[in-house]
């Protein structure tokens, strides 16, 4: 049986790696739509692409023509705000010009409590340099605690879940024990597709023989036809004919079955 394991800072990267691609993003849109609501409670955000429009008309010029704001623009027209990554997002709550949150301090170390737009600025960095620009998937266990202690300090500025928890679960889930399973199942699929292709090269002589006894009869019946056509009894060639059209249709029939199986099996069914 495979098996894949993975070194400490292989499995790091990789939690960090869930961390800032599906659990950091679903806090940040939740922060969105809270602070969305507060800014505009007459148009509050409903997902859709009328709130989409709302939002890119509320943007400030110098947001929307600034060149490196146009794939986020881009993002934001549908309105389906669980499609915006953490980029998108920043971008809305920290640059777009709507104000839906107070300013970062210009001072740092920041006095905590952070503001919402402080926390999304190390949430931001802390994505940047620990995994968007990591040049490897490897992240040592010093660096591994810190990023989880910022990520979860950070974010439990921004939202009200308990976000210790569902992060430190992340943080302890057996990682090899996961990629062991998906190799498993890979194996399992292996399997399963050589005793399909087993099973249908069994059938594929089967058919193979069919077409080659058909093959063999209608030669036969051809040296008939032509002995008929040379001896005293010419009028059997009439019965004969008739006989090697039918061999001649189970034959084709047979050919063509092997081939729609043999290009199916190659090419996938069709």
């Amino acid at each position: 049986m495979l098996k894949m394991s993975l070194s400490t800072e292989e499995e790091n990267f990789v939690k960090i790696s869930k961390v800032v691609l599906d659990i950091v993003p679903k806090y940040l849109r939740k922060c969105f739509k809270t602070q969305w609501d507060k800014k505009f409670p007459d148009r509050k955000w409903q997902s859709d692409n009328a709130s989409g429009e709302f939002l890119c008309e509320k943007l400030t010029e110098k947001a929307k023509k600034n060149g490196r704001n146009r794939v986020c623009i881009e993002h934001l027209k549908d309105g389906n705000e669980e499609d915006w990554d953490t980029t998108t997002i920043v971008f809305v709550m920290l640059y777009s010009g709507l104000k839906l949150i107070e300013k970062i301090r210009p001072k740092k170390p920041w006095i905590e409590p952070l503001r919402i737009s402080e926390a999304i600025d190390v949430i931001r960095n802390t994505r940047n340099v620990y995994f968007a620009h990591a040049k490897g998937m490897s992240c040592s266990s010093d660096v591994f605690e810190k990023v989880i202690r910022e990520i979860i300090m950070a974010a439990s500025c921004i939202v009200d879940d308990d976000v210790e928890s569902e992060i430190d679960e992340i943080k302890n889930l057996e990682i090899e024990s996961k990629l062991t399973d998906q190799q498993r199942k890979r194996v399992e699929e292996e399997e399963s597709r050589h005793q399909d292709l087993e099973s249908f090269l069994k059938d594929v002589v089967e058919e193979a023989t069919d077409v080659a006894k058909g093959a063999a009869e209608f030669i036969n019946i051809v040296h008939r036809i032509q002995e008929d056509m040379n001896s005293d009894h010419p009028e059997e060639v009439t019965g004969d004919v008739i006989v090697a059209t039918g061999i001649f249709g189970r034959f084709l029939n047979a050919a063509s079955g092997l081939a729609v199986g043999l290009r199916n099996q190659i090419y996938g069914h069709k």
